[in-house]
């Protein structure tokens, strides 16, 4: 088993970018390689976390989550520039980017899991460059615990 950090945006849909040592792995000469894979559900590697580009600022928010236990499908934000839920976008490099960015204040963001779990997420800020771990008011409900249908809410305070 190895884990894939960005899937689905590199040359054709369902493709999947793996470590170096992963492809020698892999890799055994063969153009085009022949294989199929599937994902699963990865091993607790610690707590869900966000970490913001080193140029994330008020007016342009960009940001990778890191540690899902399945991947993520979508990312939205609730903010000071947006009254309702917003979807950020993709990047090839498994960025997701607000163009208009989060504004000043506290903020939420909701993940949607590729089992259609949800996780509901509110933060006082962020500072560029840095990982925000969920909230410590989170550790009560178990994302890995929760039917695909569930709602799984956390807020933090500054």
């Amino acid at each position: 088993m190895l884990r894939v950090v960005t899937y689905g945006q590199t040359n054709e849909p369902g493709d999947i970018d793996v470590s170096p040592e992963a492809f020698q792995a892999l890799h055994s000469g063969e153009f085009p390689r022949a294989m199929t894979w599937q994902l699963a559900k990865c091993p607790d590697t610690g707590t869900l976390r966000y970490h913001f580009q080193t140029e994330a600022n008020v007016w342009w928010t960009s940001l990778w989550v890191r540690n899902p236990r399945v991947p993520v499908t979508k990312l939205e934000v609730k903010s000071a520039n947006h009254a309702s839920y917003v979807a950020l976008q993709r990047g090839g490099d498994g960025t997701l980017t607000d163009g208009g960015g989060f504004g000043e204040s506290s903020f939420t963001l909701r993940i949607t899991g590729m089992d259609g779990q949800v996780v509901e997420d509110q933060l006082p800020g962020f500072s560029p460059g840095r990982s925000s771990p969920r909230p410590s008011s989170s550790s009560e409900c178990s994302t890995s615990q929760k039917p695909a249908s569930s709602v799984c809410t956390a807020s933090a305070t500054s």
